[in-house]
């Protein structure tokens, strides 16, 4: 089963545009592309879990393409990013934003096709969590926020909505099914990851504004697990 590719293209230089799309579309892979003239209109179009790919340039007029990508980072810690630029200068910078590749113009096809076929191949890995609604519902591991108990009825919440499981499955299910790190169970009601805490005040700050409660007896050790695995995953 092929892998179905949604691309984004952030490039403010209209002949580059097309060239990139061009040889995206003509890769031989499955993908479709969205383009984008400015970091700005990418950032105000983004939604997580959209794209599977983000194809940056980093020498825009206003945002350019660091910034840009720290800022993706900050709505979607997973999303595969590969910049391309006239230079080499900003290779150390790329890659500790976790750039999956740095393309120096002129692009050429085969490096293209390479990056694709890496971003396909880590797509179709990535770990997925069964749930016992059947086969349509199961769901990225890396694309779930955090779950909610609400007295006996469990929801699961993503980058892209919420499902609720009732009472098909327990919390304590869940969290043994789930890894660890990145997941925490930090009360009796909350499981969240770590991807997707915004910051930590009194409880974890999730998308949306939505808050996932820290038992509060054990504030220091899961605000220090957490701060933890930024440094780990160099996220800070």
């Amino acid at each position: 089963m092929t892998t179905k590719l949604n691309i984004a293209i952030c490039e403010d230089s209209a002949d580059d545009l097309a060239l990139l799309s061009g040889l995206i579309l003509h890769s031989g892979l499955d993908c479709s592309v969205d383009a984008f003239g400015s970091g700005s209109a990418l950032l105000d179009s983004f939604r997580p879990g959209v794209y599977q790919a983000v194809f940056l340039d980093i020498y825009m007029d206003g945002l350019d393409g660091i910034e840009t990508a720290r800022r993706l980072r900050g709505l979607d810690p997973s999303a595969l990013l590969a910049f391309v630029t006239s230079s080499v200068e900003h290779t150390y910078e790329s890659y500790s934003l976790g750039a999956l590749k740095y393309l120096v113009k002129p692009l050429k096809h085969d490096a293209i096709v390479d990056t694709l076929e890496l971003a396909a191949a880590l797509v179709k890995s990535r770990k997925r969590l069964v749930l016992p609604l059947g086969k349509s519902n199961d769901l990225y591991v890396d694309d779930i926020t955090f779950v909610e108990q609400n007295r006996h009825d469990v929801s699961i919440y993503t980058l892209t909505g919420h499902i609720c499981l009732g009472r098909s499955v327990t919390l304590d299910e869940l969290e043994e099914a789930l890894p660890s790190p990145p997941f925490l169970r930090c009360h009796r009601s909350f499981i969240v990851n770590f991807r997707h805490v915004r910051g930590v005040g009194t409880d974890f700050e999730m998308p949306d504004g939505r808050i996932a409660y820290i038992r509060q007896r054990d504030f220091l050790r899961h605000s220090r697990a957490y701060r933890n695995w930024l440094l780990e995953n160099g996220v800070e």
